[in-house]
């Protein structure tokens, strides 16, 4: 399943620009791999795409074509990359199958290593208040980092509660952090304190998204069709 986002247009020339269309409806086609590609974040003039081939790759936006590869034999990943998000400040923060997040640079393929999951790694979110991240996966831990320490002491926390693999994640300006998982079940986290605030089993499938409509209610779609909206 794909994401679920809650989207509000508030710029005037954003409005403008998506009612005039692309400038040239046939688009820019980009050969970037042989390979799958599994996942993307845009940040300004940049876009990072993850692929099944190891690696990640940067995407001028105005120029339409490959800024950047974001994998060498000395750093990397060395299984599929499954997730990927762009921090405030420009880094970029990806995980893989192999159990491995890896920092970034903002500029070139330099990156360091995260660790702490045990499983693969399914998404990874950027906080608003930067320069915090959070990780989960099939270790069914959710993983707190604080980025602006060096990566072995970036590790904030490790919150449990899920009986099942985290698919998803999304956090609120209220510092709530909703998840959920392969068992069907949504929860709601205090990152504050770490713990769980809220439960929500009422999915027949897989949580596959999660989205804050505002900072009290929360919604949940999953692979059993239904979207369920929730007053946390």
């Amino acid at each position: 399943g794909g994401e679920l986002d809650v989207v509000s247009v508030r710029s005037a020339s954003a409005s403008a620009r998506f009612e005039r269309g692309p400038s040239d409806t046939r688009g820019t086609l980009l050969d970037l791999s042989d390979r799958p590609n599994c996942c993307i974040s845009v940040r300004g003039n940049e876009a990072v795409i993850g692929s099944t081939d190891h690696a990640l790759y940067g995407i001028d936006i105005q120029k339409g074509r490959k800024s950047r590869t974001l994998y060498t034999k000395q750093a990397g990943h060395s299984e599929w990359v499954t997730c990927v998000t762009h921090l405030p400040d420009g880094r970029v923060l990806s995980g893989g199958m192999d159990s491995k997040l890896c920092l970034w640079n903002a500029a070139g393929a330099a990156c360091s290593n995260l660790a702490g999951h045990d499983g693969s790694i399914a998404v990874v979110k950027a906080l608003e208040r930067c320069p915090v991240a959070v990780s989960a996966g099939y270790d069914k831990r959710i993983h707190v980092w604080d980025l602006s320490k060096h990566t072995s002491r970036a590790l904030v926390s490790s919150l449990s509660g899920h009986a099942a693999p985290i698919l998803c994640l999304s956090s609120s300006p209220a510092s709530l952090l909703a998840s959920g998982c392969r068992g069907g079940v949504a929860c709601i986290w205090d990152l504050a304190t770490g713990s769980v605030s809220r439960k929500f089993p009422g999915h027949g499938g897989h949580v596959t998204s999660v989205a804050w409509a505002d900072e009290s209610v929360v919604m949940t779609g999953a692979q059993d069709g239904k979207v369920r909206v929730w007053d946390v």
